[in-house]
């Protein structure tokens, strides 16, 4: 009797131990997120925005486990990471900037046909040709201190070329080569902000030549400073209000009494 209450007890040690190989905890014992590359040079951030601190960088080809996707942005760790807490990420990264590793499996592919097997060559993110140039959205944002900036985000790289005109019709116009599309709803945006009116966008789609224009207020002087963001694709306009020095002004002067 004592030998068998043993051997039970025997028998349900080892199934517990079996039910904790089979189902182990989230943080240990299996694979979690994704194994992912950067095609090119790309900015790790404190938070999921392109406003927080870079906290690190990510060279063209370096590889990382990427989860916790949200709001298009990436949790990223190290690809030695065990445990699954977003607390012991590395940073966030934008989801574009990131590409899936493919797997050594995936290079091999049967011919149940003709009974062979074919090699297939895996060609690196970096290596492949970049996707037809789109443009995804346009934002606006009020800042203090009187700036006002637009936002335009891009698939991929551009290089704009930027005209301000003045007079009764200030406006700023960008002009891009090679659009292939735009997202909808992007045609004419109503800002109604001090210093920016609208902005319009306009696609030429027998030359693929994308026209922006951010329609100003009347009766200002202007300063516009635009910058890139190449990690996060995006063409940024700081539009703000020159100050005028009335000291400077020449004064005209009184006219000659008969």
């Amino acid at each position: 009797m004592a030998l068998t209450y043993k051997i039970l007890k025997y028998y349900i040690f080892t199934m517990i131990i079996g039910l904790i190989c089979i189902h182990p905890g989230s943080g240990f014992g299996r694979e979690w997120g994704t194994i992912m590359s950067a095609p090119a040079k790309t900015n790790i951030r404190a938070n999921r925005s392109i406003q927080a601190k870079i906290t690190g960088q990510l060279q063209a080809g370096d590889q990382i486990r990427a989860d916790f996707l949200k709001d298009g942005w990436y949790a990223v760790f190290a690809l030695d990471q065990q445990e699954r807490f977003e607390a012991k990420a590395r940073g966030y990264v934008y989801a574009s900037r990131l590409a899936a590793v493919p797997t050594p499996a995936a290079s091999k592919t049967s011919d149940r046909i003709s009974g062979k097997v074919s090699e297939k060559k895996l060609v690196s993110p970096a290596s492949q040709e970049e996707p037809p140039l789109m443009l995804k959205n346009i934002a606006f944002q009020f800042e203090p201190a009187g700036h006002e900036k637009v936002f335009l985000y891009f698939n991929r790289d551009v290089n704009p070329e930027i005209l301000s005109i003045e007079g009764n019709d200030p406006r700023i116009v960008i002009d891009i080569k090679n659009v292939q599309s735009v997202r909808q709803g992007l045609t004419r945006i109503k800002v109604q902000g001090k210093l920016i009116r609208q902005i319009r966008s306009t696609l030429d789609r027998p030359s693929h030549r994308l026209r922006i224009v951010v329609d100003l207020a009347l009766s200002r002087s202007y300063e516009v400073e635009p910058t890139y963001y190449k990690a996060e694709k995006m063409y940024v306009l700081d539009i703000s209000e020159t100050a005028v020095n009335h000291k400077d002004k020449k004064q005209k002067p009184a006219p000659a009494h008969p």
